[in-house]
């Protein structure tokens, strides 16, 4: 009965009394507070694209972040959820302990389309978004409604479509979400949704969060530590703000393949970071892999380089990570050599760099300059290998001729 009342909320827009939930001043005044450390003269939120750069609005977000960790604002965002939005959705529902925030600045765009059931959230989870800012035109979510959705996907299945295809198609069919703050507009996992090249000259700023029936699979995600039950406390933690490093790249996991399945997604994750850590990798972008797709979309996109932030290196959980069929490997491996983007294997200890080879297809392997890391013994050795074959539980290496 829960699960079927929220699919009744689908593609609908909810309204709130705003004033028990200023959600909209904290964060703007937060903003404010961060840009005046940096130097920069603050006049209205839909305006910090005037002064704030790529590489500043990295550091808001982890700056936000760490903000929406506290008591200050968990206390309100609790009682917005449990008093004004789960009233719509009826009793026994769990929700989003902590939101996610966006920032859509002009000429930018933030996210590929994509459904929630390809990063590995259940099924019958309901996303609400609600923009802080004016939210309009191109700097504002757009969504697909959920039966076209289930044509697309399906044609991007059969098809073995790209990010770059599936972004073409999925334009085609969807529809801006024009509210403002106090208004919420609700989809699914399955509804595709993404951004467009914010071609106005206003900045979006927006927090989403779910809400999922008890008892109901959560995909991916812990239910403990990514859900709250209603009227329990939830822990308040501050991050670590991520300082400057030498590779820029994004975090891969998959728990799909062989041993991968066993391990949940933030395991990898923990394990991605840790191993980019060493590698002084500064991680800007998460990604898992569309789970109704084999071929490995993301993970091809990542490759070329390509980020809603530039990166030149991808921290993948494991070689167990990759596609099954040699034929995807092979297009991800080609993908990543032109921009010269690296790739790590963080399980393995495997360093792939692909930039430098003259001859990158060779014979029945490839060639790869790869530092294999001694974990026993903490020492590192560099040799040149051929990558005969890599299946789902171990990459074959052998020293190249």
């Amino acid at each position: 009965m829960c699960v079927e009342k929220l699919d009744t909320l689908v593609g609908s827009i909810l309204s709130f009394d705003t004033t028990p939930y200023p959600l909209d001043r904290m964060i703007f005044e937060q903003i404010g507070v961060f840009l005046k450390s940096k130097g920069f003269e603050y006049s209205a939120p839909a305006e910090i694209h005037r002064v704030i750069t790529p590489h500043s609005l990295n550091e808001l977000y982890t700056f936000l972040y760490a903000y929406m960790d506290t008591e200050a604002f968990l206390k309100v965002y609790r009682a917005f959820i449990e008093t004004a939005v789960l009233k719509y959705c009826g009793v026994g529902h769990l929700y989003q302990r902590k939101p996610g925030i966006r920032i859509h600045l002009p000429g930018a765009m933030t996210v590929n389309y994509h459904t929630d059931e390809w990063y590995g959230h259940g099924a019958s989870v309901t996303n609400f978004w609600m923009a802080l800012t004016p939210a309009f035109d191109t700097n504002t979510l757009h969504v697909v409604g959920v039966q076209d959705s289930l044509r697309l996907v399906d044609q991007f299945t059969r098809s073995k479509a790209d990010l770059t295809e599936m972004n073409r198609q999925s334009k085609a069919h969807a529809k801006p979400v024009e509210i403002c703050f106090g208004e919420i507009f609700v989809f699914n996992a399955k509804c595709v949704h993404g951004s467009e090249t914010n071609l106005t000259s206003s900045t979006r700023i927006s927090i989403d969060f779910r809400v999922l029936a008890e008892h109901e699979d959560p995909g991916n995600k812990d239910t403990e530590e990514y859900y709250l039950k209603p009227g329990r406390p939830t822990d308040v933690t501050q991050k670590q703000a991520i300082r400057p490093l030498e590779y820029v790249g994004a975090a891969y996991f998959y728990p799909r393949y062989a041993f991968t399945r066993h391990l949940r997604a933030h395991y990898q994750r923990a394990i991605c970071k840790e191993f980019a850590r060493k590698m002084k990798m500064k991680i800007v972008a998460e990604e898992t892999e569309v789970h109704t797709m084999v071929h490995h979309p993301n993970l091809l996109h990542l490759a070329s380089g390509k980020s809603v932030s530039p990166i030149n290196s991808v921290s993948i959980f494991s070689v167990a990570c990759l596609p099954l069929d040699a034929q995807d490997r092979k297009r991800i491996y080609t993908a990543a050599r032109d921009p010269g983007t690296t790739l790590f294997f963080a399980n393995e200890q495997l360093d792939i760099k692909l930039s430098g080879a003259k001859k990158f297809l060779a014979g029945d392997g490839i060639r790869l300059s790869v530092n294999v890391w001694h974990s026993r013994r903490c020492a590192v050795s560099s040799r040149s290998v051929r990558v005969d074959r890599c299946d789902t539980n171990s990459v074959m290496c052998q020293s190249a001729k």
